[in-house]
């Protein structure tokens, strides 16, 4: 569907993201395995638990809307991934941690709940964490209020368990329209998608992940790491046993060419917002408002 204009009805959202980040000036402007099922579910709101003084409670976007890879010459990359926390979280954490190495998770809501000190720790270390939905849906087969809603509790989950808002997100799957990228940004979130995918979802070895990254992977297909690259990986949503295998390889095949490792914020020149600037609001919990007549993300 060709989306013509902005959800201009969400222009008067509460939204999430920066603008819950006085310090971020907003009061001054208007993939792959399924995670769960159903509707995000409402939970009493509680006060989130101190991480540290150092450690942001916020970013805001880099108003590009929908990003796929970083507009760079330099040998920088992010490596990103979706679909936890999960039991497989710790080791890809203790693997970034020994190699002294941040990147970026996309987290679904409803398992944050299940796994909040592993988030706690993605951002203590100097990771930072963006939102995948409550649920992991695809998100162009909901209706507009369940696409709300998917936010709205993936949001609600991480700043309940961490104290920090999201100014980012991915489509589960991939899937994403116009309609999607406004609701995002309602949230105050940019779309973060990728351009380098092995596609570890699927259990390839540890060997196939490395070269698909490496070299790039004619099923998707993508060229491999380049300067600016996003590379999606996956610490849940399956066996990720593999990808934990090939991670330690990938970095130092990566260093050996002279790359640094980035997190999408860094990447993309967002700005963090940290207590001591400003102090962060809770999540709003407004109702939806109705989508501009003809543009909902089912379409």
């Amino acid at each position: 569907m060709s989306v013509r204009r902005p959800l201009g009805s969400l222009a008067g959202l509460a939204v999430l993201g920066a603008c819950a980040l006085e310090v971020l000036g907003c009061g001054s402007h208007s993939h792959h395995a399924a995670a769960g099922a159903g509707k995000p579910a409402s939970h009493p709101v509680s006060t989130p638990k101190p991480i540290g003084a150092d450690i942001p409670i916020g970013c805001g976007p880099a108003h590009r809307l929908y990003t796929e890879t970083g507009d760079t010459p330099d040998k920088v990359v992010a490596l990103t991934f979706d679909d936890g926390p999960s039991g497989y979280t710790h080791y890809v954490l203790d693997i970034l941690e020994r190699e002294q190495v941040h990147a970026t998770f996309f987290l679904i809501g409803n398992q944050v709940r299940d796994y909040p000190g592993q988030v706690r720790r993605e951002l203590r270390d100097g990771n930072l964490i963006g939102n995948h939905t409550y649920t992991h849906p695809d998100m162009l087969q909901v209706s507009f209020g369940h696409a709300f809603k998917e936010l709205q509790g993936a949001q609600q989950a991480i700043w309940e368990a961490t104290g920090f808002i999201p100014c980012f997100w991915r489509a589960p799957y991939g899937s994403i329209n116009d309609a999607l990228k406004y609701l995002a940004r309602s949230f105050g979130m940019d779309s973060i998608q990728w351009d380098t995918d092995p596609q570890d979802f699927t259990e390839p070895s540890a060997a196939e992940i490395y070269h698909r990254v490496l070299y790039g992977n004619p099923k998707d297909p993508d060229p491999g790491v380049h300067p600016g690259a996003i590379v999606l990986m996956h610490d849940g949503g399956g066996n990720r046993s593999h990808t934990v295998e090939a991670l330690p390889r990938i970095i130092d095949a990566l260093r050996a060419r002279g790359y640094r490792f980035l997190t999408i914020p860094e990447l993309l020149h967002m700005k963090l917002a940290y207590a001591h600037e400003a102090p962060a609001r809770r999540p709003a919990s407004a109702a939806p408002p109705a989508p501009a007549r003809g543009i909902h993300p089912g379409a």
